[in-house]
């Protein structure tokens, strides 16, 4: 774990020194000069920090959600909007976007199991999303979007190592041992990219498979997160 954090941290530092710093502003209208070529897309990249709340279902052996749990996410945040606002608009201010993310997340679960235990598990993540800006001609309004694509998870780290369960008919012992180290998870969301490249941004995950053999549930979870883009392509001058 503490080696992808390192390189989470390494990259989130090392994003201000490729960004451009001349202009913050990514839906700036700036004509171009006479004999440039107007640019259609835009680039940008930028640190994304958030927080999440994790639900599960129950598993088919017996009773283990207690309640959702709250954990965090972090990493490097990256995107490419297509198309223009209008003939004079910089590259990147269009209709479509593709996005992609690099991050630390975890889910965090409460348990019924004895002593209270908490089910944490880390994952390595890579949601993949398409964006659509339905009100991308409106000046005031060009950076709201909703999106859906696929994320791609792989677990990292995870405690405790067993959860021990005991209701009125059975004892059971849940070992963490098993799990999945690899998961897809269809995410929704909604954002707004504000000017000067400040992004709010509320994701729904939704697990497309059990933990585990013996641990037949799944999680799901909301993220809240911001993040900083600067434009590395696509402004005219």
């Amino acid at each position: 774990m503490k080696h992808y954090l390192l390189l989470l941290i390494a990259l989130v530092g090392l994003t201000p020194a490729y960004a451009q710093f001349d202009d913050n502003d990514i839906f700036a209208n700036t004509n171009s000069t006479p004999f440039a070529k107007p640019k259609k897309h835009g680039f940008f990249l930028g640190p994304r920090i958030g927080g999440t709340m994790t639900m599960m279902t129950q598993p088919e052996q017996t009773d283990l959600y207690d309640a959702m749990g709250f954990g965090f996410s972090g990493g490097l945040a990256m995107k490419v909007r297509l198309g223009r606002m209008s003939e004079n608009s910089d590259g990147g201010t269009g209709i479509f976007g593709i996005a992609l993310d690099l991050k630390y997340k975890l889910n965090s679960v409460k348990t019924i199991g004895i002593g209270g235990d908490k089910l944490n598990l880390g994952y390595f993540e890579v949601p993949v999303m398409l964006q659509l800006y339905p009100f991308y001609k409106n000046t005031a309004l060009n950076g709201l979007y909703i999106e859906a694509g696929a994320d791609f998870a792989a677990l990292v780290n995870k405690s405790p190592e067993a959860i021990a369960v005991a209701d009125a008919n059975r004892y059971a012992i849940y070992h963490t041992g098993g799990l999945k180290g690899f998961d897809v998870r269809i995410p929704v969301g909604l954002g707004w990219t504000l000017r000067k490249g400040f992004d709010v941004n509320l994701r729904y995950y939704i697990s497309t498979s059990n933990l585990a053999e013996n641990l037949k549930c799944k999680q799901s979870s909301l993220e809240l997160s911001l993040a900083w883009y600067f434009r590395l392509a696509g402004r005219n001058n």
